[in-house]
């Protein structure tokens, strides 16, 4: 009897860990808005360039900038991290281009000069990724600035 549920058992373990590999299943450029988004929006701009153009980085070097004693002691008071969400309708321009809406949670959004950032409980944010040589990453020709 033993023998005869092994093929099952194993059928079933198969399914359960092929169910479990959900980030192999991003494109690639999924996975670089992703890694972006969650590094940009927790506030990380170093990590965030690893995943950005270069033509993108004095944008991350000028939000990084902007960034007071007074923001930093907010962000260490924060008690969860900001949550991004890559949603399914992705523009796919070219082979080499895509237009990604990132649905961000419980982030602090830096509102303006001299002004202290604003706690978002949600807003949504396209961003554009490019493909080059197989590496793709987030093209910023400005800071992310949410839908209205």
């Amino acid at each position: 009897m033993k023998q005869a549920f092994l093929p099952y058992f194993a059928a079933m373990l198969l399914t359960l860990l092929g169910s479990c590999s959900h980030s192999d299943d991003f494109a690639p450029w999924e996975q670089a808005v992703e890694s972006f988004s969650v590094a940009y929006f927790n506030w990380d701009y170093p990590k965030a360039a690893s995943y950005a153009t270069d033509s993108s980085l004095p944008w991350l070097s000028y939000a990084g900038s902007q960034v007071t004693q007074d923001d930093l002691e907010l962000i260490n008071t924060k008690t969860e991290l900001a949550t991004v969400e890559v949603m399914p309708d992705a523009v796919i321009v070219n082979d080499s281009c895509v237009v990604a809406t990132v649905l961000v949670r419980n982030f602090l959004e830096m509102d303006s000069i001299d002004r202290q950032p604003v706690l978002r409980e949600e807003a949504t944010f396209c961003l554009e990724i490019l493909g080059n040589n197989g590496r793709w990453a987030v093209h910023l020709t400005s800071l992310p600035r949410s839908e209205r």
